[in-house]
């Protein structure tokens, strides 16, 4: 059995027995490469706070490397995402990122792209450091995709996203766009077929607090509160922001909730530290009218919480 899969069963096992202090460090790491991005999408709870400058930034090279060196101490996570809020592409040293996941975790890492910046130029470089999964929302139908995503131009992502396909298996970069539409038949026309292209549907998620409200009143989604599931995020997942503040979780991408400073504190002692205890406890209690994020998540009420698809999707890739 590799370390990383007995990893993932410590961290499986902490949360099915709703410890709140788990039996391993996390399984997956948001780390945002940047705060900054160059749309302003009706989804998007960035639109709050657009006038609070010193929320933006990127983070350094030597800070994203100190906190890899803290991960690498550990079994190897399942994965990496160089993203939170923001739109990776703009930060100036995105392919020295990926370089320097893969020479101290060995892995791919991960990062959601609106795929404007997605030029062949960016493509190149990444490939050249190693090579990483892209996720890119995307749609058949060009006015979907420009009402979701404020700014862009659908022209010019398809561009992109053909233009990195174009560079072939060997550039080590996958790309995996979820349909915006769900209408995945007419978009595996408009963009072909290729070994390294997934396609996906859109899930829609309310982030960002009381953002919630605006994402159920503008797209329909209503939250079905039906059965609670306690949240997997805080046995499984550790969110970062650029600065290095340890949020809640990786749908707090506006600091709802910051748990922690890797500055200031070590990650495994923001793992296993007071605050995610408490934070634990409450979610294993049902208490989430008591945590400002997750009292308007939709998380605690999908059936992906369910000891079931759990297994599915952490041990078989499944769903």
């Amino acid at each position: 059995m590799s370390a990383q899969t007995l990893h993932k069963i410590k961290s499986f096992l902490g949360y099915f027995l709703h410890r709140t202090e788990p039996y391993a460090m996390p399984v997956h790491y948001h780390i945002e490469a940047t705060s900054r991005c160059n749309l302003k999408c009706r989804f998007c709870p960035y639109r709050e706070i657009s006038n609070k400058p010193d929320w933006f930034g990127d983070i350094s090279p030597e800070l994203f490397e100190k906190i890899l060196n803290q991960i690498a101490d550990y079994p190897p996570p399942q994965g990496i995402s160089l993203h939170l809020g923001g739109e990776p592409l703009l930060h100036p040293q995105i392919d020295e990122l990926v370089r320097i996941t893969h020479r101290i975790l060995k892995i791919k890492p991960m990062f959601a792209s609106n795929g404007t910046l997605l030029t062949l130029n960016a493509a190149e470089k990444i490939a050249s450091a190693g090579g990483a999964e892209i996720i890119i929302d995307f749609s058949a139908d060009r006015e979907v995709f420009e009402q979701t995503r404020t700014g862009a131009n659908w022209e010019k992502v398809r561009h992109n996203i053909l233009a990195a396909i174009s560079l072939g298996d060997e550039s080590n970069i996958s790309i995996y766009i979820r349909s915006l539409d769900r209408d995945m038949d007419r978009l595996k026309n408009v963009l072909g077929e290729h070994k390294n292209l997934y396609f996906t549907e859109f899930e829609l998620h309310n982030v960002g607090g009381d953002f919630a409200q605006v994402v159920e009143s503008e797209f329909g989604m209503k939250i079905e509160r039906k059965k609670y599931y306690v949240c997997t995020h805080p046995w499984f997942g550790m969110a970062i922001t650029w600065d290095g503040k340890a949020v809640i979780c990786c749908r707090d991408v506006v600091r709802t909730h910051i748990v922690g400073d890797v500055k200031k504190s070590s990650l495994e002692e923001i793992w296993f530290g007071d605050e995610m205890r408490r934070i634990r406890k409450l979610l294993v209690s049902g208490k989430i009218e008591q945590l400002s994020l997750c009292r308007t998540c939709s998380r605690p009420w999908e059936k992906k919480n369910s000891v079931f698809n759990l297994v599915k999707r952490y041990f078989f890739n499944l769903g």
